[in-house]
């Protein structure tokens, strides 16, 4: 798996998350999919996506309340997503807290540079 795959997973999550922050709310993996198209440059594909939500779902990151029944013009698994389970929070907690870890670094002047003082 690579680096864009994580990072649709972790936004899907964040999507989840950001949704259910005012109130619970039912989305659809087409939503979620229209949701991560507004958000990145770069999607899956719509066959990716769904497996991925599926994948999801199985790992025990999403809590689906019921999976779709089979439409031959959509041959793609689909969930009705009601929110995140713990795991997926803690999942999405972790990654945020990696992320912080770097922040600091990001403006602080690297050792290289010759810095004048007054």
């Amino acid at each position: 798996m690579d680096f864009n795959h994580f990072s649709n997973e972790l936004a899907v999550l964040e999507i989840v998350r950001s949704s259910n922050f005012i109130r619970p709310r039912k989305l659809t993996s087409g939503q979620l999919y229209m949701a991560l198209i507004r958000l990145q440059s770069d999607v899956p594909s719509i066959e990716s996506f769904m497996a991925m939500i599926d994948e999801l779902v199985k790992e025990g990151l999403l809590i689906s309340a019921t999976v779709l029944d089979h439409d031959a013009s959509f041959p793609y698994t689909q969930h009705i997503i009601l929110g995140l389970t713990e795991i997926g929070e803690a999942a999405l907690e972790e990654s945020s807290a990696q992320a912080d870890h770097f922040l600091p670094v990001i403006g602080e002047p690297s050792f290289n540079q010759n810095v004048i003082k007054p």
